[in-house]
């Protein structure tokens, strides 16, 4: 599941404003003025409301409640953007990549030849063979810890919502 950018897009710009909204009741001034000025340029307003004479009166405690309102306003910011990344779908990293190669140092290291001591030191003439959305095949020359160089067949694909990795060579 993924939530759609016009509807992300205005939970952030809600929350913010919100945020704002209650901080600013919080100090004595309009809410809705506030709000308005949080939705629309949050990075301008938030600065402003600090830098403008609180108009609460001395004597008067703030309005019960608007500071842990704002605080779970601006909480909500991040988990918005925490569960947008969950909720992302797995993709398949291009084939020349750091990532990509960086897993496949790792599925050679934790191979038992791995474990006996062999790791690819380089790669080099690195090609894809295939790509689908849910596929890639590889080749590539590896120089191994072994000072051998050998070809590398290897391919990334999804399985269960994960990417994984499967590795020859010889």
């Amino acid at each position: 599941m993924k939530i759609p950018d016009i509807a992300f897009t205005a939970a952030i710009i809600v929350f913010a404003g919100l945020g704002i909204g209650f901080l600013a009741r919080r100090r004595g001034q309009s809410f809705w003025a506030w709000f308005v000025f949080g939705t629309l340029i949050p990075v301008v307003a938030l600065p402003c409301l600090f830098f403008t004479k609180s108009k609460q009166k001395p004597d008067e405690p703030p309005p019960a409640g608007m500071l842990p309102l704002a605080t779970l306003s601006f909480l909500a910011i991040p988990a918005l953007f925490g569960v947008r990344v969950l909720s992302a779908p797995a993709t398949i990293p291009p084939y020349d990549g750091y990532f990509a190669q960086s897993d496949l140092k790792n599925v050679v290291a934790n191979s038992p030849y791995g474990k006996a001591g062999l790791a690819i030191v380089t790669l080099t003439d690195i090609k894809e063979v295939s790509r689908s959305p849910t596929e890639a095949k590889c080749l590539a020359k590896a120089r191994m810890s072994d000072t051998n160089i050998v070809s590398m067949y290897y391919r990334f694909f999804i399985e269960a919502e994960q990417v994984l990795i499967e590795a020859h060579w010889h």
